[in-house]
């Protein structure tokens, strides 16, 4: 849905009846745009998970319910660091399971809601999983029920990753009615994959 919503919010920004743009690379080259050819067809993915494709010329309208943070890629006052418009356009593209600390925790949280031991264990660093693998299963079945549910009833704020070599850093806000907490998780990159540490 994001990729979604980032394509159809570009569509929105150039592909007005009568206008025309100025396109500011970084290099300094400022290009003028009175045309941007899009594709005939799209293909999206809708929130229950299937894809359908539309044709282009088909759009008669675009409705953004939350505004991309995207959006400050777009205006050529806006000087990003490489590492900021990577993290902006992480948010609009479907991300493995453990390529960035947050999508691994987001991961984590997604096999924990569904009550998914092994799912929950693959999110560790290796070293970890059988620790973590013994400590899941020594929770009688009843307790694991309410835990899952519990998982489901709290919202999370992930802030960005700060990293440090191998390592990366990613606090975590948990809220639950009245109540929240917040924690920082500890990742080692494995590969080409983030995992958790603590």
């Amino acid at each position: 849905m994001r990729t979604f919503a980032f394509f159809l919010s570009a569509i929105v920004f150039y592909a007005t009846p009568s206008w025309s743009a100025q396109i500011a690379l970084q290099s300094g080259e400022v290009i003028d745009a009175s045309k941007i050819d899009l594709p005939d067809q799209i293909s999206i993915t809708l929130e229950d998970g299937s894809t359908k494709k539309i044709d282009t010329k088909s759009i008669q309208s675009i409705e953004l319910h939350q505004h991309p943070p995207i959006s400050p890629l777009l205006t050529p006052e806006t000087k990003l660091t490489e590492d900021e418009i990577k993290n902006a356009l992480d948010e609009f593209r479907q991300l493995k399971p453990y390529e960035t600390p947050k999508q691994t925790f987001l991961t984590w949280k997604e096999q924990a809601g569904k009550g998914s031991i092994s799912g929950m264990v693959d999110c560790y660093a290796s070293y970890r999983q059988s620790e973590v693998r013994k400590k899941l299963k020594k929770i009688n079945r009843k307790k694991r029920k309410e835990m899952q549910q519990t998982m489901n009833l709290t919202s999370f704020t992930v802030a960005d990753a700060v990293y440090q070599n191998n390592q990366a850093f990613l606090e975590v806000t948990w809220s639950k009615g009245l109540h929240s907490e917040n924690q920082v998780l500890t990742f080692i990159l494995e590969g080409q994959e983030w995992k958790i540490i603590e």
